[in-house]
């Protein structure tokens, strides 16, 4: 016995595995970006939903976060609690959807649904150009759909070009005009979607003394996590450094 353990001390230590500093640290990101949405969802909820026309009316805002139990995290855009108890899960899309969207959509509705024993309903707001959005697919028996929200008939230019305009007479800035611009990056417009970034961000700096110092961090918050999921990395770079 003494000699094996001689001989485990002298067996040098195994390589620390590279890859983990880096997950561990994507996993934190990931982490403080899901709470920018929570805190944002707190106070834009019911906004959000009058403006898509969405009947139902939000009671709460629920996690975003779901663990399996191999340890993998889920995390959705926002989850909604509805006045009868059912869940609005909200996605937001740049491209397509795709098949595989379509089959992790389905996965974390059933996890939540499992978890948290509620209805949940999946909205995805796209921003892709196409006429044609797959919205659905059939497996074996079932068919699961999403509900589709496209907001390309509406213009961001319009939507800044009213804000500027308000501004330039003096009017002060409510957080009801203000949140059209957290979605143009999904709208239509002549405006590059860094610009659009650059320019709600500028407006939202002007709005300040309007909307007070929380309500615009909490908008701030939001728009810098939307940057995240439509730009590529040097131009977020550069809205993070002008925004």
């Amino acid at each position: 016995m003494e000699d094996h353990r001689k001989n485990k001390k002298q067996s040098p230590d195994p390589p620390t595995s590279a890859p983990a500093v880096p997950e561990a640290a994507s996993d934190r990101v990931q982490q403080a970006e899901d709470l920018a949405l929570k805190n944002a969802a707190a106070l834009f909820g019911r906004e959000l939903l009058k403006y898509l026309g969405i009947s139902q009316s939000v009671s709460a805002v629920m996690p975003t976060e779901m663990v399996r139990l191999e340890v993998r995290h889920m995390y959705e855009d926002f989850n909604f609690q509805t006045i009868d108890g059912a869940w609005l899960h909200f996605e937001f899309e740049s491209d397509a959807l795709s098949l595989a969207d379509l089959k992790r959509f389905r996965e974390y509705e059933a996890t939540t649904s499992r978890t948290h024993e509620v209805a949940v309903t999946t909205c995805v707001l796209c921003s892709a150009g196409q006429n044609s959005i797959k919205s659905s697919f059939h497996e074996g028996i079932n068919t699961y759909r999403v509900k589709l929200i496209r907001l390309k008939k509406r213009s961001a230019d319009q939507i800044f070009q009213r804000l500027r305009e308000k501004q330039k007479k003096g009017e002060p800035l409510t957080q009801e005009d203000l949140f059209p611009l957290l979605l143009s990056p999904l709208m239509s417009g002549t405006l590059s979607l860094t610009d659009r970034f650059l320019e709600g961000f500028r407006l939202l700096k002007t709005a300040e003394k309007d909307i007070g110092r929380e309500s615009l961090a909490r908008m701030q918050a939001l728009l810098y996590v939307f940057a995240g999921k439509f730009l590529d990395k040097d131009n977020l770079q550069k809205v993070k450094e002008e925004g």
